[in-house]
């Protein structure tokens, strides 16, 4: 395991006021490690830098933390990539049962071999979530969560068909406020409702950050979410 970012990782954790003394911490600082690795070989993320990697990925990743509790729920990441939130917050809270999904079958195939070997619990599924979200996983996660895969119009449809009634969607974005004006009609159509942003900071980067809270409070009409390509070209 890499020192240097176990070290970051926790002067980060602590910069935010979240516990970097969890056990957790350390199996991050070990993914993040292994992560980095394999990216020598397969692109998993542009990310190569070790300072990058503990900043973009484990600090915003867990930036979810202070807003939401996800000790006991059933949380899916949709194009969960090299792992990222989905592991991050698997590891750092042991009592969720996270699922992990991405349409690239070679990346997932390393996330679920680096969380085997970290002894992390988790499901793992290969497909698209314009698919999967017509078959048994619809409507049954407590939180689903995406980052950095589409615009928010476009991840409300994707994600909101797999959130449960009572559940919640918590895309993470930059500036958000442009696309959640966007999103107002396609969040009413799919049966969620806007709750307030939470916003935060990562030590070390000049940008704040946010994560967009969609509560569903109903069912998702059965027609979405559609195919990608009129998901693409005609947005809700």
């Amino acid at each position: 395991m890499n020192e240097q970012i176990l070290m970051l990782l926790r002067e980060g954790l602590q910069r935010m006021g979240l516990d970097a003394q969890r056990p957790g911490v350390i199996q991050i600082a070990e993914y993040l490690t292994r992560m980095l690795e394999k990216n020598r070989v397969m692109n998993l993320s542009a990310i190569r830098d070790p300072d990058a990697a503990v900043r973009l990925h484990a600090l915003d990743a867990l930036g979810l933390f202070a807003c939401l509790n996800l000790a006991g729920k059933r949380v899916l990441d949709v194009g969960t990539g090299g792992g990222i939130p989905g592991a991050i917050l698997a590891l750092y809270e042991p009592e969720s049962q996270v699922s992990m999904l991405d349409s690239t079958a070679k990346k997932l195939a390393f996330v679920e071999q680096t969380c085997n070997e970290l002894d992390v619990k988790a499901d793992f599924y290969a497909g698209r979530a314009e698919e999967l979200a017509q078959g048994e996983l619809r409507e049954q996660f407590d939180v689903v969560t995406a980052r950095a895969v589409a615009s928010l119009p476009l991840l409300c449809e994707l994600c909101l068909p797999f959130v449960k009634i009572g559940g919640v969607f918590a895309a993470y974005k930059a500036n958000a406020s442009e696309e959640i004006a966007a999103s107002r009609h396609a969040v009413s159509m799919l049966g969620g409702r806007i709750l307030t942003p939470y916003a935060y900071a990562i030590p070390g980067e000049m940008a704040v950050r946010c994560i967009v809270l969609i509560e569903k409070i109903d069912m998702t009409p059965p027609a979405y979410p559609r195919t990608w390509a009129k998901i693409k070209s005609k947005p809700l």
